[in-house]
């Protein structure tokens, strides 16, 4: 079900888990929990296509790269993947380890525990299952390393996701997805969450109760939400 915080609200609404974004990341999950008979709510900032005023709120300074941060990234259903060039590839066992001189502690997790996830992503983006990085995949193989270096490999497979789930999530039982619901504010539980509320530009609010949030709207906008909350415990 699809429905738009900007044309009114019910007020509250409970689910097994909420997830804040209906990028790649929100969508997937979404359908794996639907698919165990989960009752689940997603909060999308956006509408089904890229909006001004939404799209207003990724505004920030930053530095590093020149991509700002309103063209690499979409409010809308689809989220990154309605401006994502569609580079796909397997991390390495060395993208998880400490690294000091970065400053970086490493991950809690290693190459081995995302392994056997990689086909259900794949087929998620309607890739072929068997692809595993290197230079025998199907696809648009592209090696990615200089000359002389062990070359790792990408497909290019641009999928839009908001045009290839937009039908799915209308019609799949237990996924109502919200639009124009910019997660704003938490109501803290313990160490987790008991409430969260979300607003459109127009000032409607809605209320989600949930045993579980999930926040997957990305690189940039995950930190932004906790750091606007750490106030809040």
């Amino acid at each position: 079900m699809i429905r738009d915080l900007a044309q009114g609200s019910p007020g509250e609404v409970w689910a097994d888990v909420c997830i804040v974004g209906s990028g790649p990341a929100g969508l997937a999950l979404a359908q794996v929990l639907a698919e165990e008979g989960r009752e689940v709510v997603v909060l999308e900032s956006g509408g089904l296509a890229p909006e001004e005023g939404p799209q207003a709120l990724n505004h920030g300074a930053k530095t590093g790269f020149v991509d700002d941060l309103t063209g690499s990234r979409t409010r809308a259903l689809g989220g990154a993947s309605q401006v994502w060039a569609g580079h796909c590839g397997t991390l390495d066992p060395d993208d998880f380890v400490e690294e000091p001189w970065a400053g970086s502690l490493g991950w809690p997790i290693d190459a081995s525990v995302l392994a056997p996830h990689y086909p259900d992503a794949y087929r998620f983006l309607g890739m072929d299952p068997a692809f595993a990085g290197g230079p025998g995949a199907s696809g648009d193989a592209i090696p990615t390393a200089p000359a002389g270096l062990h070359p790792r490999y990408i497909v290019r497979h641009p999928v839009r996701l908001g045009e290839q789930r937009s039908a799915w999530v209308s019609e799949t039982e237990g996924v109502t997805l919200w639009l124009h619901a910019t997660a704003v504010d938490v109501t803290p539980r313990g160490r987790g969450v008991e409430r969260m509320t979300a607003s459109s530009l127009g000032g409607e609010q809605l209320s989600v109760r949930a045993a579980v949030f999930v926040l997957a709207a990305g690189g940039v906008e995950n930190p932004r939400l906790l750091l606007s909350w750490a106030d809040q415990g």
